[in-house]
């Protein structure tokens, strides 16, 4: 289902995981950013108000600290954010898409973005390449 069918589109970030709940801030933030760069009708409201939801969950999240990353270098593994989507039509009262999208840090990738910054990038970046696809 094509997202410009949706002029207004709410976005939940939620987690269980309690070392990704700052995480989910920013990734809320992250994809409203990215979906307003690629598609320039849409805009954000609370889900009452929307005619469409993108959920997302964060299953997988792994921050390497900076002590460690010093430490070990590349040996200390990458930090990641693993989402699972869906994109739910209100009017229809269904999912009508459904994904998953990760983000790795890249060593030696954007210097002025580092660790899980990068990684929550980068599932903007695949959250919206998902959508963009299905236009």
């Amino acid at each position: 289902m094509p997202l410009t069918k949706y002029p207004i589109v709410s976005i939940s970030v939620n987690t269980n995981l309690n070392e990704a709940k700052d995480a989910a801030n920013k990734l809320e933030k992250a994809i409203a950013d990215e979906l307003t760069k690629s598609f320039k009708s849409i805009s954000f409201a609370d889900k009452e108000k929307s005619s469409a939801q993108l959920r997302l969950k964060i299953i997988d999240f792994r921050s390497v600290g900076k002590g460690s990353r010093f430490l070990a270098g590349t040996m200390a593994g990458q930090d990641r954010v693993v989402v699972e989507a869906e994109l739910y039509d209100n009017s229809q009262r269904r999912i009508v898409g459904a994904f998953k999208a990760k983000g790795e840090n890249v060593v030696g990738g954007r210097f002025w973005e580092t660790g899980v910054d990068a990684a929550i990038s980068e599932v903007a970046k695949e959250v919206t390449k998902y959508l963009k696809a299905r236009n």
